[in-house]
C-alpha cells in the first residue's frame, strides 16, 4: 500500500533565472486527488559565492478546512536559508 497513491507531484526548474548566472528558480506542487487540496512552493536560490547557497522559498497550502493541506496550522510559509559548506 502506497502512502501517496492519491497524490500527484510536479516540479519545474529554471536555471539562470532572469538571465543571472548563479540564480536558479523552481516550482513544486503536490495535489491530493481525493480531496482536491494542494501545496505549492516557489523557490529561488543563489550560488554565486563560493561555499554558500542562499535560498528563498514561499509555500502555500490550499484546500477546505477538513482536507489534507487545508487543515495545516499555517496556510503560508516563507523560508530564508543560508547554507555554508566547508
Amino acid at each position: 500500500m502506497s502512502v501517496f497513491r492519491d497524490e500527484e507531484w510536479a516540479e519545474i526548474t529554471k536555471p539562470e533565472l532572469f538571465g543571472h548566472l548563479y540564480m536558479n528558480g523552481a516550482f513544486f506542487s503536490v495535489v491530493n486527488l481525493a480531496d482536491k487540496s494542494h501545496s505549492n512552493t516557489v523557490e529561488v536560490s543563489y550560488t554565486g559565492l563560493t561555499d554558500y547557497i542562499f535560498t528563498l522559498r514561499l509555500t502555500t497550502n490550499l484546500g477546505n478546512h477538513n482536507s489534507e493541506y487545508g487543515q495545516k496550522l499555517s496556510s503560508d510559509r516563507i523560508e530564508m536559508r543560508c547554507q555554508y559548506y566547508f
